[in-house]
């Protein structure tokens, strides 16, 4: 054991002094990271939609059903909304004073004052009372702006048709009274939430495919694991003391990214809880161990960097452009969604993300887990059959 941690800590300081490889480890997926996060185009709701709300105050004793007015008001609403953004509308009654329970998919959520279809008099005398206020996630704000117009045209238009008494000049002034608000917020769906636990899942399957990988092929190529076969301290420390190794950099790199996600894209990240933290260590080593015994059977049969190159590129590119790094995996084709849920990589961003973003505990993400263990186990037979030491 004494051996063991002195080849780690020798391993660890050989890793530290190569600063091109701890730029690529550390410092280019957290660029990668914050340029992505700062972009935050993409809904990663599984059904994003707009909630349109008709909300009334309690101490009014109007009906608690809507109106055949609001019904073609809020249709018709729906209506443009899909046919110009593409994106499903609901829509109902609600109090204005409880605590709503907005739909989580809702990326963007309109409340409107009764008063305005109902009560023009009282929106004239208390123009406070009539307003409709949009509350929408940061990442969307020009869908927020096109439908504050879509709505804005469709209140007009039911003004116009409902109360003629008004008369034209008064109409045009009370439609220009009507108090429009947009509050940004950023939701649990938002993208850079989103974003920064899939590129720390990334980077892990990247150190522990690549790092291992080609080390060890170049230590094949120059005979140096031939010769430490032969030395007292063995093969067997040796190897363990890489593995020990890049588990201790795929920790350090977790952390980094997190904390550049929560320093730099706001991202909300508990990193106050220490249960979160250690569910995130556990994850990273399990994701690790996954990634590092990939890189042991891609780097078994290869007779050098020439070889293994394609062969780990080959396994990497679609599993990171097919896991929902960078985008839903929603947005995918329905038979290629279904198959890339069952990537390694699928496994460990989904339960990066439950950790981050729903704050689960690992056991609280159960086929995720077993998922991944499910991995480790085959993948770990694999590298015991494939890999040479010559």
């Amino acid at each position: 054991m004494k051996l063991f941690f002195a080849l780690t800590i020798i391993n660890i300081k050989m890793y530290f002094r190569n600063k091109q490889g701890i730029f690529w480890t550390l410092f280019f997926p957290g660029f990668i990271m914050i340029i992505f996060g700062f972009q935050s185009v993409f809904s990663v709701s599984e059904n994003p939609q707009i909630s349109v709300f008709i909300s009334e105050n309690p101490s009014n004793n109007s009906q608690q059903k809507l109106t055949e007015k609001e019904e073609i008001l809020l249709n018709n609403i729906s209506n443009d909304i899909k046919n110009i953004l593409g994106i499903k509308t609901i829509y109902r009654l609600t109090n204005i004073t409880k605590n709503q329970n907005y739909e989580e998919d809702s990326i963007i959520r309109v409340n409107i004052s009764r008063d305005i279809i109902n009560n023009t008099s009282l929106c004239e005398k208390i123009s406070d009372s009539c307003k409709v206020v949009f509350t929408y996630d940061e990442s969307f704000k020009k869908d927020s702006l096109t439908s504050k117009i879509i709505i804005e045209k469709n209140l007009q238009k039911i003004i116009l048709e409902n109360y003629p008494e008004l008369g034209s000049n008064n109409a045009t002034k009370y439609i220009n009274s009507i108090n429009y608000i947009l509050n940004d917020e950023k939701s649990k769906n938002n993208y850079k939430n989103w974003i920064v636990p899939g590129i720390a899942a990334m980077a892990i399957m990247q150190t522990g495919i690549f790092s291992v990988g080609f080390t060890l092929v170049r230590l094949k190529r120059t005979g140096t694991l031939r010769r430490i076969k032969a030395t007292p301290a063995g093969a067997s420390h040796f190897l363990a003391a890489q593995i020990a190794t890049r588990g201790i950099v795929i920790l350090l790199q977790t952390y980094l990214l997190l904390l550049l996600g929560k320093v730099f894209l706001g991202a909300d990240i508990n990193i106050s809880n220490f249960i979160f933290w250690v569910n995130i260590t556990i994850i990273s080593l399990i994701g690790g161990a996954v990634f590092i015994g990939l890189g042991l059977a891609i780097s078994g049969k290869s007779r050098s960097e020439d070889t293994l190159a394609p062969v780990a590129n080959l396994i990497v590119f679609p599993m990171m452009i097919l896991s929902g790094i960078f985008f839903p995996v929603s947005s995918l084709p329905n038979w290629l969604s279904n198959f890339t849920q069952f990537f390694p990589l699928s496994f460990l961003a989904n339960l990066m993300r439950s950790t981050t973003m729903d704050e689960l505990q690992i056991l609280s993400s159960g086929i995720q887990t077993i998922g991944l263990i499910v991995w480790f186990v085959i993948i770990f037979l694999i590298a015991i059959k494939l890999f040479e030491w010559e």
